[in-house]
């Protein structure tokens, strides 16, 4: 549960701000205020996150055990002791890497090499439903399904100076093009990763949770974005 809580809290404010930077550059860069209102919006959604896993963390881990009085320090163990575990556990990392993050790399990679993630854009432009937002808008949630970060971006101020599109339909379609790409995120990056990290199970639970976490605090910020902008 502390690792799920944890993983959840990087997934906010850390892995934001690790970002903030170059999102926010490119974003008001190429798509002006719609740029901006994203990056608010993506700030919304981390602050929801992080406020989300201390609420968690509150609920689900047992409070800090107060120790009545000073504890005894941990005997400190020589470098001889502590070579054999560190030897088995190298070992047995580097065996997981080998047999499950290298493979799932390659598979990847292959999938992408054959087409997979263009054939999955394709179909997202054929049957994306025309839901509060103008048909327009689907332009910019396939170029959010692509490798290039930027081209959503590009693709949001050209719509927006050509009068198509107005601000809030355009950071709006940006940050669905964002939730709909969390699948393929998942299996570019993060997907390997994990699986290479923490033993499969564990695994696969740490990026559901992260995923799904995200999910809801995007579609949150999105709503009240639109109620308040739109």
């Amino acid at each position: 549960r502390a690792l799920a809580v944890a993983n959840l809290l990087n997934g906010s404010w850390p892995s934001f701000i690790v970002h903030l930077p170059t999102t926010l550059v490119i974003s008001t860069t190429l798509a002006g205020r719609a740029g901006l209102a994203y990056t608010s919006i993506m700030f919304t959604a981390a602050t929801l996150r992080l406020a989300g896993a201390a609420v968690l963390g509150h609920f689900l881990l047992p409070p800090a055990a107060h120790a009545g009085g000073e504890s005894e320090a941990p005997k400190k163990k020589s470098f001889a002791e502590v070579l054999p575990g560190l030897r088995q556990r190298l070992v047995k990392r580097f065996t997981t890497l080998i047999s499950v993050a290298a493979p799932v790399y390659y598979l990847i990679t292959l999938a992408s090499a054959l087409g997979f993630f263009g054939m999955v854009r394709d179909l997202s432009a054929a049957h994306l439903p025309d839901f509060f937002l103008p048909v327009e808008a689907a332009t910019l949630i396939i170029f959010s399904l692509t490798a290039e970060f930027s081209s959503g971006f590009v693709a949001a101020g050209a719509l927006i100076q050509n009068s198509t599109l107005t601000v809030p339909q355009a950071a709006a379609a940006l940050v669905i093009g964002n939730i709909i790409a969390t699948p393929i995120r998942v299996l570019r990056w993060q997907l390997a990763a994990f699986l290479g990290f923490f033993k499969i199970r564990l695994g696969l639970i740490l990026i559901f949770c992260n995923q799904a976490f995200r999910i809801l605090s995007l579609v949150a910020a999105l709503f009240f974005f639109w109620q308040i902008f739109a």
